[in-house]
């Protein structure tokens, strides 16, 4: 189960979860700054 583990599913899951994580990190920054934004918008008109 572990050698075959370590054959085929571990080779693919990292490149998936790598760029999961990437686009959810590009996400949060996007939704940040739309954040920060319309906060100086509403705070300082």
């Amino acid at each position: 189960m572990y050698a075959l583990d370590a054959g085929g599913v571990t080779r693919k899951t990292p490149l998936i979860q790598g760029f999961y994580f990437k686009n959810i990190e590009v996400g949060k920054c996007i939704i940040d700054r739309l954040y920060y934004f319309s906060f100086i918008l509403t705070h300082y008109p």
